[in-house]
């Protein structure tokens, strides 16, 4: 037992192998053609989650001991770094993440810093940009259907007398309001009931992108800053702020309430 101890001293297991021990799901799998699948041993990768329009993949790399993954609502890759014990990267958006086996370390002059777990810390900068479409819709007076059946402050987050309806999508209604902190913040809040009477909600707050899920899984992503690209295939444009996939055949998955910092447009 003694030399066990001694060479568990010496050479310490890493944390991060506690993430790999987890059983492979569904979940873990990342998109059919990603090209991390031919640089990650197969069955290794591991989903960490996400923030805002992304989610972060932990796996075994095939020429370095880890690698980190990162693919965005719409399935595709859109950045992957490896390396050793300590190794950060970026995506094109700006956004900054740092890897550790036993724990992650911060980013220097990071805003908006926070850890998805002790092995990843992520830095995105929030930008201090108005967003006319935004402000649009919050500066007209609140009306009765602006707020919803079930209405507090959103964990602190928003004030009920800034709630404004943005959307109604098969039978969920999407709800905006401007957050209480520092910045240019709004949260997003959605509310579905059946016919029983049985209510569902989510809600999440950000500075640009925002997903969400509705109760039958689909997810939907929210745009400050709009969109001027094409809806991808399986996708339906409901307004100039929001999409949500046609059919979604997965349960329902779980993102933060952080943003990414994409172009936004200026008044």
């Amino acid at each position: 037992m003694g030399c066990t101890d001694a060479g568990e001293r010496e050479h310490p297991r890493p944390g991060v192998f506690d993430v790999f021990d987890q059983p492979q799901s569904q979940f873990d799998l990342l998109p059919a053609g990603s090209p991390a699948l031919l640089t990650v041993v197969p069955n290794t990768t591991r989903s960490v989650g996400g923030t805002g329009m992304y989610e972060f993949f932990f796996a075994r790399g095939i020429a370095a001991p880890y690698c980190v993954v990162a693919v965005d609502v719409y399935d595709r890759q859109v950045g992957q770094a490896c390396g050793g014990g300590m190794f950060g990267g970026s995506l094109a958006e700006g956004v900054q993440f740092e890897f550790g086996e036993f724990w992650a370390k911060g980013i220097a002059g990071g805003r908006g810093t926070w850890q998805l777990n002790e092995h990843l810390t992520i830095a995105m900068e929030e930008p201090e940009v108005v967003y006319p479409a935004v402000e649009h819709i919050l500066a007209r007076p609140q009306l009765g259907f602006d707020v919803p059946p079930i209405t507090d402050d959103g964990g602190g987050w928003a004030d009920p007398a800034d709630y404004r309806l943005l959307a109604l999508v098969d039978g969920v209604s999407f709800y905006m309001a401007k957050t209480q902190w520092a910045g240019p913040m709004v949260c997003i809040f959605t509310h579905a009931a059946d016919a029983d009477g049985n209510a569902w909600g989510s809600g999440a707050c950000g500075s640009r992108d925002i997903v969400l899920h509705l109760p039958n899984g689909s997810p939907a992503h929210f745009s400050a800053g709009g969109f001027t690209d094409e809806s991808p295939e399986g996708w339906r444009q409901v307004t100039s702020l929001l999409r949500v996939k046609v059919t979604e055949d997965t349960a329902d998955r779980v993102f933060s309430v952080f943003v990414d910092d994409a172009e936004p447009v200026h008044p």
